[in-house]
């Protein structure tokens, strides 16, 4: 990633953002995601998708809204 090229460094700040917000559980949560102790529930209803970026570096399951 060539970090001179501002829209791009941006695109990739908002994918790493979604990921440790949505997609990563955190140890200091319970094993929840910040998404789900902002919203005060786990999804049961729904099924998880796979998501996976940055070749593989971040990757993990969430929930559709």
């Amino acid at each position: 990633m060539d970090s001179s090229n501002s829209p791009d460094l941006q695109t990739e700040l908002l994918i790493y953002q979604a990921w440790y917000n949505r997609l990563r559980p955190h140890q200091n949560l319970d094993g929840l995601t910040p998404k789900e102790v902002f919203r005060g529930k786990r999804h049961k209803d729904t099924e998880p998708l796979w998501a996976s970026a940055w070749d593989g570096v971040l990757t993990g399951y969430y929930f559709p809204d």
